[in-house]
């Protein structure tokens, strides 16, 4: 095992073992010469990685450093942590290659139960204590845990609950009462795990003990809400034995420490690769309050299996760690990173300034891909995430907060919950995007989602909105507080409905087009004094377009189309009584697109569209990533 240290500018080049590192750094200190960028080349895995960081550090103050790994794996059990004495540290792979940093590890001595098509085996212990996990990969593909019901959802027997009433009780926020026949004494209460669902987001708990006779369980960490919050009673149990049936099931049990598995359709677990998490953070950057770590850049990196605890997931999965995890950081570059199949977040971080993210891929990652929060000044472009939320069905693809975000040709598709969130931040920029096949279990969310303060949201494109079982989710959504946004020249042909604003004041909404192949709604919800204009609203069914009664303060050169002819536009009155629009300065007639059925929504030569100064929308080619094709 080696380690390179090489001072490029004076072509110098060291071989170094690990055991003279020491030595090596001290020359680099009393060297006369004061290169621009100092290179330590890391070849033999984590240990050379951990001592070529300590390396890095001897070097002069404020120095740029960077540590080139060569490729393959680099197996870690604890975070690589960054603090503000690497500041100025860039940490990339050599050119051509891919460094893995991995905090996983392989499990094997699998072996078939004496009947069926389970596999079993039993599993080492870590750091003196039972390995725990919550995500098994099999051949590169992550293994779906064991829940009940097979399908659908348990109905729990809490009372509502109103988030506008009084605090919850610490017993209301542990307590679950369930149905008869549901559970039962059978359940292991060592190994299982409740979700309780809310409309938006969910909680994921161990369980204490269960009351046969009361038909309770007491959950071991407290919910976010109670059970029954919003009206909602649903729940499913993770974990079990009972719920093993099918291919790609897993299940660990916590008594016995053993693992279970029935493969897929042509795996031979004597010959399969699974792997499991030991850690919950790869890289972690951690600033204090005046004394952040600046300037770090991670590039062209490939980060995989991370773990993730039972918590809440909190808004739009936001209370995940990340494989990358950053606090208190200045001018962080993350560029052409891969980071798939982790447990948690792809990267999460929180009091960041001044970051960029460009150029990545996210691939089945248990939470969001990107969750920021009290970040300003950040810009995400280029990246593409996909598939993910199998930790939490919470997740966004990107949830934001913050002031001056900049976010633009992203493609974010197949996740759960809302595509792009930015909340609650001042002067956001989210253009150029493309976000697809989102909402597909959770409800009140979108594909583009926003709060916060004199955003603008323009050129991008929603589509496949709307397609799971919670089918009332809108391509774009101003949500509390929205206010002083512009919303200009975007397209979306979504499931059902078109655009949704909910307590959101004094916004602009201009040159969209918004299409449906099927019944569509337009809604406006205690909001005021929006402006639209030369906007499309298109449904092939019937299109309900209803609106509070100071929600919209101008309506002119607008078209509102039913294919049907099938136009309800309501207004809400006096005495809450709803009463037609007056769309004077409007137009009913067709807009004429090429193809709606295909997602083509290009202004025919003769549409009405054109005379009313209406611009054709952007095509579906034009946003998304700059780079056509993914890195491999």
């Amino acid at each position: 095992m080696l380690l390179w240290y090489t001072l490029e500018q004076m072509g110098i080049t060291l071989r170094l073992t690990v055991c003279v590192w020491v030595a090596a750094a001290i020359w680099a200190l009393n060297s006369a010469e004061k290169p621009k960028t100092r290179v330590i080349r890391v070849d033999g895995g984590n240990i050379a990685l951990q001592s070529a960081l300590k390396v890095s550090r001897l070097l002069p103050a404020g120095s740029k450093r960077k540590l080139l790994l060569r490729g393959g794996q680099y197996l870690l059990d604890e975070p690589l942590v960054l603090t503000p004495q690497d500041s100025g540290l860039t940490i990339e792979s050599n050119a051509g290659e891919r460094a893995e940093l991995n905090g996983g590890r392989r499990i094997t001595g699998w072996r078939k139960e004496s009947d069926g098509p389970v596999w079993v085996t039993n599993l080492p212990d870590f750091h003196l204590k039972p390995w725990r996990f919550r995500m098994l990969t099999v051949n590169g593909k992550v293994a779906a845990r064991t829940r009940l019901p097979e399908k659908g959802f348990f109905t729990d027997e809490n009372s509502d609950w109103n988030i506008n009433g009084r605090m919850a009780t610490d017993e209301e926020l542990t307590t679950l009462r369930y149905r008869p026949g549901d559970l039962g004494p059978w359940l292991d209460l060592k190994s299982a795990e409740v979700r309780v669902y809310r409309v938006w987001d969910e909680s994921l708990s161990k369980v204490a003990w269960l009351d046969q006779a009361q038909r309770t369980l007491r959950l071991s960490a407290p919910l976010r809400f109670p059970s029954g919050a919003f009206g909602v009673h649903k729940y499913e149990v993770l974990n079990v034995r009972q719920g093993l049936t099918a291919p790609g099931q897993w299940f660990l049990d916590y008594g016995e420490n053993k693992v279970y598995y029935w493969p897929r359709p042509g795996e031979d677990m004597k010959k399969s690769e699974a792997w499991a998490p030991l850690t919950e953070v790869l890289i972690q950057i951690e600033g204090v309050n005046g004394n952040p770590v600046q300037d770090v850049t991670l590039r062209n990196l490939d980060l995989t299996m991370t773990d993730s605890p039972a918590r809440s997931s909190g808004f739009a999965g936001a209370g995940y760690d990340g494989a990358i995890s950053a606090h208190n950081s200045e001018g962080l570059l993350i560029q052409g990173l891969r980071i798939r199949r982790v447990g948690a977040s792809g990267i999460q971080a929180v009091g960041t300034y001044r970051a960029r993210i460009l150029d990545c891929e996210f691939g089945e990652t248990g939470a969001c891909a990107i969750s920021m929060s009290s970040s300003n000044d950040l810009e995400i472009a280029d990246c593409r995430i996909e598939y993910g939320g199998h930790s939490t069905p919470a997740a966004a693809g990107m949830q934001l907060l913050g002031d001056h975000m900049h976010v633009h040709h992203n493609e974010v598709h197949d996740m759960p919950y809302t595509g792009i969130s930015v909340n609650a931040g001042e002067g956001p920029v989210v253009e150029f995007n493309r976000v697809f096949r989102v909402m597909l279990k959770m409800a009140d969310g979108a594909a583009f989602y926003t709060s916060g303060k004199n955003g603008v949201v323009r050129d991008n494109w929603a589509y496949d909105v709307g397609m799971g079982p919670q089918t009332q989710a809108p391509a774009y959504y101003l949500d509390d507080g929205t206010s002083g946004y512009i919303v200009e020249h975007n397209a979306a042909a979504v499931a059902n409905w078109l655009l949704h604003v909910h307590n959101a004041n004094a916004n602009t909404i201009r040159e969209n087009v918004f299409a449906t192949s099927a019944d569509g709604r337009v809604t406006f919800q205690g909001s005021k004094g929006a402006v639209l204009e030369r906007n499309v609203f298109f449904a092939a069914g019937k299109l309900r377009f209803e609106a509070s009664g100071e929600a919209i303060a101008t309506m002119r050169g607008n078209i509102i189309h039913s294919e049907h002819q099938n136009l309800e536009l309501l207004r809400l009155g006096m005495n809450s009584q709803l009463i037609t629009f007056d769309t004077t300065g409007n137009n009913e007639g067709d807009p004429e697109f090429v193809d709606v059925t295909h997602r083509n929504l290009q202004f025919l030569p003769s549409s009405p569209a054109l005379r009313l100064r209406i611009p054709q929308p952007p095509r579906i080619a034009d946003v998304g990533p700059r780079r056509k094709t993914p890195a491999h």
